[in-house]
């Protein structure tokens, strides 16, 4: 699904007005129920998909109702996704409130995030696309510019974030501090105690155990983001 129709698994590009987002959310459908009919020629696409926007897995998207969904951290620690998810909440809500233009440009690949006389900068689809996205994939931290990109963002964020919600952004703080993201932590576990042999494989048996160990970190963060949360919830409630 992903590598041969990227229109409805990749990383969409940018799109400056509603009209273009309108236009290429028909098309997609258009090419999507084509797709399907191909398939299956008696196919109710209506019923099957009474919503136009659930037909594509893309890792951002406009979904039924009406928010931006970001699905490229499901499996990751909860004080991570939630950070990321207050990261997001702050950007937009600068955007917004103080009418900020977004535009897209080669000053955006030096200075990311950068505000300038009411625009922010951010690098163009084709250089988050082909480099970011892969260096993330592929090298993750362990790339300059990617590291450079997310530094940047993470400072953007704590610029925009109530003192409150630092606790919430603690863990992403401490992976770009380290340089070591929550991949590397696994990697690097699996190094130590020899779950990956020389073919760089990983068994079923030694994939358990690596799984039952992040198992247990995973409810340990669990708990603490709990009472994060609810810490916050008590301040903005005074």
């Amino acid at each position: 699904m992903y590598s041969k129709h990227q229109q409805f698994g990749g990383l969409p590009p940018y799109k400056q007005t509603e009209t273009d987002l309108i236009h290429s959310l028909k098309r997609r459908q258009k090419r999507w129920f084509r797709l399907i009919k191909k398939v299956e020629e008696n196919a109710d696409l209506r019923k099957m998909y009474p919503y136009n926007l659930d037909i594509s897995w893309n890792p951002v998207k406009i979904n039924k109702h009406g928010t931006l969904e970001q699905r490229g951290m499901d499996m990751n620690y909860l004080s991570i996704i939630l950070g990321l998810s207050a990261s997001i909440k702050f950007c937009l809500k600068k955007i917004q409130r103080d009418f900020i233009e977004v535009i897209p440009s080669d000053r955006g690949i030096s200075e990311p995030f950068k505000i300038k006389k009411g625009v922010l900068f951010i690098p163009p689809h084709t250089y988050v696309r082909e480099k970011l996205q892969k260096a993330s994939a592929y090298k993750g931290f362990q790339d300059n510019e990617l590291y450079e990109y997310a530094k940047k963002f993470f400072r953007f964020v704590r610029s925009l974030a109530p003192e409150r919600y630092y606790p919430l952004l603690e863990k992403i703080k401490t992976m770009i501090d380290k340089r070591i993201s929550i991949s590397d932590e696994m990697l690097n576990y699996a190094k130590r105690k020899n779950l990956i042999n020389r073919y760089n494989k990983i068994s079923n048996k030694n994939a358990q155990i690596l799984a039952l160990h992040f198992s247990k970190k995973f409810e340990k963060d669990l708990k603490e983001t709990k009472r994060i949360v609810k810490k916050i919830a008590i301040e903005e409630n005074k």
